[in-house]
Order: C-alpha cells, then sequence, then structure tokens
C-alpha cells in the first residue's frame, strides 16, 4: 500500500512528519524521519552538465524574482488593510 506524507513546517523548521491514507488524508502515524526522493531523476551527460547547471540556476532566479514581487503585491495588501483598520 502506498502512502502520502505531510511535513508541516514552524518557519522554516519541520514540526511534524505524519503518514496519510492517500485517499482520505487521514494521518495514520508521525515519524521522527523520512526519506523522500524526486519523483524523478535527471542525470545530465558530462559535456553538458555546466550548461545544466546554468539553466538551473537562470530559472532559480527567474523563480526568486516571481516570489518578491508576489511578496510586494502580499505586503502592498496588508499595508491598504493597516491603512484601513487604522482610519476609521
Amino acid at each position: 500500500m502506498d502512502y502520502g506524507y505531510r511535513i508541516i513546517f514552524f518557519g522554516d523548521e519541520i514540526e511534524v512528519i505524519e503518514q496519510l491514507e492517500i485517499e482520505s488524508g487521514k494521518r495514520i502515524t508521525t515519524l521522527e524521519h523520512a526519506a523522500i526522493f524526486p519523483a524523478n531523476l535527471y542525470v545530465a551527460p558530462k559535456d553538458r552538465l555546466n550548461q545544466v547547471i546554468r539553466d538551473i540556476e537562470d530559472e532559480l532566479h527567474n523563480h526568486e524574482i516571481f516570489l518578491n514581487q508576489k511578496v510586494d503585491i502580499w505586503k502592498r495588501r496588508e499595508s491598504k488593510n493597516v491603512s484601513i483598520l487604522t482610519w476609521k
């Protein structure tokens, strides 16, 4: 039988690892440790390794920009909400 796992964070620390029934989402047990492997493994040929690393770094940089934009939007929304609450 396959199981799912739920990892609950407190900030950037793992607080709880739970083993779940996939169909119901019901917790079976909590775990102290869990080995998590990628769904697929990509192995780059040695002659392309440097290019693959640069591509991954570019993708990471673009994702960081995207997330920072989302955080900025969230901060502006929260700032407006605080302004509305304090103005009344």
